[in-house]
């Protein structure tokens, strides 16, 4: 017994360096011995062995040990054990094994509240959210333990993904009546479930507001068309201790365009560049695309050039912006240097390039941007078409069948063709 506790010790060592344990380098010479529970015949000292490898965490095979340990409770006796069985549930659904997890729970003679709660939140996270709230009904019907916070923000999560609002609001009664209304996670999925102006109600009565819940609000008003109330948001939140994050930035600035408000603009980029921290490629996106939509290619272009490692987004962006502005001959070197550095643009890209070349009666650019959308299977996109098809006729080119002449191969005709 006391060389197995050493031997557990230097794999509990093992794994927090690691934080994953191979399953073969010792799960298996454990569990396919004569006696795979361990040689200890004291039941609880055998019960805390298992406590100690149900929360062990295998990187190699994690359903067939889940198994094995299940078959290991069973055969030790514990099958009635409510802590063993929670520890399963929870190994079985971590592995998204949630097949085993509800025949594991269908089968507990006895179920408490870490029960029900991890089976609501584990159907939820995999996208089963009927399943979330039939489970969370019984739980309401069956049990006499009490959904915790956490339990009760994946329900309103799951009535947000059904768009039940009959649901969402009972859960929401139930929610004041347990008096979880003030718990953050709880306060963010009803912010993100209700309309923006009821979810204005019940952000106001938060007297904790994190991150997340003031990215609901102002992103919510932005995308309904309330500019301005996003960015008074935003002057509320500066007066706090929370910091905005790359979605509230990105939010403001696109309020900031719809409001036409270049001023605005300038004063996040400024604050951004206040706070003395490396701006996330995103949001670096969204300047180029504001500066560039608000006419200000140069500075779109400066900021363009500070990024080192540009994603898809990042080309896309700045050759819209600059074909949105007239600077065509600007965007077809764009993307002769992106394909030059082995980048590739997507069907919006593409189209934009396409349309460029289109304004300047470049049939030869035109051309390679055919021939590049005919290699990265982008030539049957409808944008991409409609694109090559205006391309040609602006620069005196029949369309006809022919890769090497004009448009190639197109069955699938837009009303736009």
């Amino acid at each position: 017994m006391r060389n197995f506790a050493l031997h557990l010790r230097h794999c509990q060592k093992k794994i927090t360096k690691t934080q994953a344990l191979n399953f073969s380098t010792f799960a298996c010479p454990v569990l396919q011995s004569q006696d795979p529970c361990l040689p200890i015949q004291n039941l609880q000292s055998r019960r805390r062995a298992l406590v100690n490898l149900l929360q062990l965490c295998v990187s190699d095979q994690p359903i067939w040990y889940d198994k094995r340990m299940h078959a290991q409770v069973v055969v030790s006796g514990f099958q009635d054990d409510v802590f063993l069985a929670n520890l399963l549930l929870h190994s079985y659904t971590n592995s998204d094994s949630i097949v085993y997890a509800q025949k594991l729970f269908d089968k507990m003679p006895e179920k408490n509240s870490v029960t029900w709660s991890s089976m609501v939140s584990r159907y939820t996270k995999h996208g089963n959210d009927e399943e979330a709230l039939v489970m969370f009904s019984e739980f309401c019907r069956n049990s006499d333990g009490k959904p915790n916070e956490y339990t009760l923000a994946s329900v309103v999560r799951a009535c947000t993904r059904l768009g039940g609002v009959d649901q969402g609001a009972q859960v929401h009664s139930f929610v004041v009546k347990a008096g979880f209304d003030q718990e953050v996670y709880v306060g963010i999925s009803l912010v993100d479930f209700y309309s923006i102006e009821e979810a204005k109600l019940i952000f106001d009565g938060l007297r904790v507001k994190s991150a997340v819940t003031w990215t609901i609000m102002i992103s919510g008003y932005a995308k309904c068309g309330r500019s301005e109330v996003s960015l008074k948001l935003f002057n509320q939140m500066r007066d706090t201790d929370v910091l905005p994050n790359k979605y509230v930035l990105s939010s403001l600035l696109i309020a900031c365009f719809a409001l036409k408000f270049i001023g605005g603009g300038k004063q996040i980029h400024a604050y951004v560049l206040r706070r003395g921290t490396v701006m996330d490629v995103s949001v670096v996106n969204v300047l180029v695309d504001f500066y560039t939509k608000c006419g200000e290619v140069q500075a779109g272009r400066k900021l363009f050039n500070t990024i080192v490692v540009k994603d898809l987004i990042s080309w896309t962006t700045m050759t819209a912006g600059y074909m949105q502005n007239s600077f065509n001959r600007e965007a077809v070197k764009r993307f002769s240097e992106m394909a030059r550095l082995g980048s590739k643009l997507d069907g919006f890209g593409c189209s934009s390039i396409l349309t460029s070349c289109a304004s300047l009666e470049a049939l030869n650019h035109g051309r390679e941007v055919h021939a590049y959308a005919i290699r990265v299977n982008l030539v049957y996109e409808d944008y991409v078409k409609n694109s090559l098809i205006d391309m040609y006729a602006k620069c005196d080119r029949k369309v006809d069948k022919s890769p090497s002449e004009g448009y190639h191969d197109a069955p699938i005709r837009t009303v736009i063709d």
